[in-house]
């Protein structure tokens, strides 16, 4: 787990007319090992209408998710989209606690080595 990477919306995302950027993705053994120890990940995996039911609640927990400084990954295994689980562009740009995995098969194969 600690090979796998993320990248985090960037705060200009929110001011952007059509699309969300990121930072640059860095490993979770990264992340743990830097002064950004209190970030915390959570991580989804599932098909789209499982992510579209489980991201409700944390669309209901933005802010709160944000005050603590957590991050939700999603790692759809059915090859759906932010559109496929109910986001919009607007959505997207200000979902600065929705983070994309970098490397998507890696997750996916990490996932399934759980099972």
């Amino acid at each position: 787990a600690q090979l796998l990477s993320v990248q985090f919306p960037s705060a200009a995302s929110r001011f952007s007319s059509d699309r969300v950027t990121y930072d640059a993705p860095i490993s979770l053994g990264r992340l743990q090992a830097s002064g950004l120890r209190s970030r915390r990940i959570i991580a989804l995996c599932g098909t789209a209408s499982q992510l579209k039911d489980a991201l409700l609640m944390f669309r209901v927990l933005r802010n709160r998710l944000a005050q603590s400084k957590s991050a939700v990954v999603v790692i759809p295994t059915d090859g759906s989209s932010e559109e496929d689980w109910g986001f919009d562009g607007l959505e997207l740009r200000n979902s600065l606690y929705l983070a994309t995995p970098e490397n998507l098969e890696q997750w996916k194969e990490y996932f399934q080595s759980l099972a």
